[in-house]
């Protein structure tokens, strides 16, 4: 049951909230991050920053971030699902949430995330993440809300209400550390230079259980960065042709799972019914940005289509 109109009881919760990062390129962005946590008006008992062992970054870590903060290696020295279970194994509390190094919270963010596992049927959450352009401050004209989902974000389909999903978004997302625990953290073959291991962990973690609910809160709301680097028709090719991969694997690997690929159906259907017919009627007032956003939607469907058919062939190969 969704949580409506009720006060928001939470605190006899105690959260973790873990950020993994890679690269000393980030290490201001990292402080961003740490410093939204200090402001939240529901402060986490923990934060726990996951680090690869590259050079001069738990020395830089460890000299800028305050002394509250715990900042340990990533077990596996690298591998972002990997680091994600070296936060869960670090962590002592109820709940452990997790947000990206180039995010940073809303001060309510917290608050709103944890508030509907007073539910006893809910057993991970998931809140909005709003992307956060870089260098011009605007997005692209190219770039439709509806692929979003592309830089991290939540694409236009989510909507503006509290609801049931089949999986949130990794750069925002948290469980009860119980069941986490269950299902033995997230799968190193996702996560990595293939997309999907949230897609794959919420899968196992609700085991197709009407009783284990995942909840999507958009009142908990990110800034997620968007590097200009990222703002090119290039990345869009690139990181859809690896979330196509990234998928075709998760389907191999939940192939009796009818939930595998649903929300990606139900996003076909989205652009089919609704963001092509659009296109076509404000063609006319916004021709430039029109062609622009059409042909960014259609290098998205065929550059994801080219890297989940392609693996789904070699996967004979591919012991999962």
């Amino acid at each position: 049951m969704l949580i409506k109109g009720k006060e928001i009881i939470n605190s006899h919760y105690t959260v973790s909230v873990v950020i993994c990062c890679n690269t000393i390129n980030r290490l201001d962005w990292i402080i961003e991050t740490v410093s939204s946590l200090q402001k939240q008006s529901r402060p986490p008992e923990e934060v726990i920053v996951i680090f690869d062992r590259v050079e001069g970054l738990g020395e830089s870590l460890h000299r800028r971030l305050p002394t509250f903060v715990k900042i340990i290696a990533n077990s596996s020295n690298s591998g972002l699902s990997l680091a994600r279970n070296t936060g869960i194994s670090s962590s002592s509390s109820d709940i452990v949430a997790f947000l990206d190094d180039d995010a940073t919270a809303e001060s309510d963010w917290l608050k709103y995330l944890i508030a509907p596992f007073d539910d006893p049927q809910v057993i991970g959450t998931g809140g909005k993440a709003v992307p956060h352009w870089l260098g011009s401050g605007n997005r692209p004209f190219w770039f439709p809300e509806e692929i979003d989902w592309v830089v991290g974000c939540m694409h236009i389909g989510f909507g503006d209400g509290q609801k049931i999903v089949r999986n949130v978004f990794g750069c925002n997302m948290c469980f009860r550390k119980q069941q986490i625990n269950e299902v033995g953290g997230f799968d190193f073959r996702l996560g990595g230079s293939i997309a999907g291991d949230d897609t794959d962990f919420c899968l196992r973690i609700s085991r197709g259980d009407k009783l284990r609910q995942i909840i999507y809160e958009p009142k908990a709301i990110i800034h997620h960065k968007v590097p200009i680097k990222r703002q090119s028709f290039r990345y869009v090719a690139y990181s859809t042709w690896k979330q196509g991969i990234g998928k075709a694997v998760t389907e191999r690997i939940h192939q009796n799972d009818e939930r595998a690929l649903s929300s990606e159906k139900s996003y076909i259907k989205l652009l089919l019914l609704k963001f092509f017919p659009s296109q076509l009627r404000r063609f006319f007032k916004h021709p430039i940005s029109t062609i622009g956003q059409t042909i960014t939607v259609v290098i998205v469907i065929a550059s994801f289509g080219v890297g989940y058919t392609m693996t789904r062939m070699r996967l004979v190969k591919i012991r999962c």
